[in-house]
């Protein structure tokens, strides 16, 4: 008899939870631990399910309100890398709260004229998570029409112009350039494969992200 793909599965004392199963397999990745311990961190740890996605989907995240820490789907087919690439979703929404946050915090507890002498309150961790922001994602700061306000685009547009163009939309905007990079150093974009360098290039990008976020997080709790 056919399947439902819509049914719930059978759950067995004996057999081993799937979803359990997939994140144990996922958490013999580096890059997995690094994503889950950011998000503990910032108690932002989304909650994880197994469901029909449909026939194409293997995994989504779902936002929830301005700074939830939102829902990850994965398809019953789902690999270590997808898992991987969701999180990446949620880990680059709190690495945008995070700077958000900070450079909030710097302008209210520094004067005018201390931030034209370049003094800050924040600690020099935390200055160079915000700078590091800046350059690898985006200024807000610069003027609209600046093209080096996004950096991703900059570098995709000059190594692959006629792909970015084609991918702007999906798979060539910003976020997707972060989730495919780090979920491709799990198993290689095969079935929506960008050209060489982009996706490596965007995987030690965010790498870098978020161990300059877990540097400044860790120093700001030992405070």
């Amino acid at each position: 008899m056919a399947s439902n793909a819509l049914a719930p599965r059978a759950k067995n004392a004996l057999v081993q939870d799937p979803l359990q199963e997939l994140l144990t397999r996922a958490a013999a990745y580096p890059q997995y631990n690094d994503l889950v311990n950011f998000l503990m961190l910032r108690q932002a740890m989304p909650q994880i399910k197994q469901e029909y996605l449909g026939p194409f989907r293997a995994g989504e995240f779902v936002y929830s309100g301005f700074d939830g820490p939102g829902t990850i789907g994965l398809s019953h087919g789902a690999e270590p890398s997808t898992v991987v690439h969701e999180l990446t979703h949620a880990a680059d929404r709190q690495l945008g709260n995070m700077s958000y946050d900070l450079e909030e915090r710097h302008r209210r507890e520094t004067s005018f004229l201390d931030r034209l002498m370049g003094k800050s309150s924040l600690t020099p961790e935390e200055q160079r998570f915000v700078l590091a922001r800046k350059k690898l994602d985006f200024d807000v700061n610069k003027d609209r029409s600046n093209p080096n306000r996004f950096p991703k685009q900059e570098f995709v547009n000059r190594l692959a112009p006629e792909w970015a163009k084609k991918h702007y939309d999906y798979r060539a905007n910003d976020k997707e350039l972060a989730a495919y990079g780090m979920g491709g150093t799990v198993s290689p974009n095969v079935y929506n494969a960008a050209p060489a360098h982009i996706d490596p290039t965007m995987a030690t990008e965010f790498s870098i992200m978020l161990d300059l976020a877990q540097r400044a997080q860790a120093k700001a709790g030992k405070k």
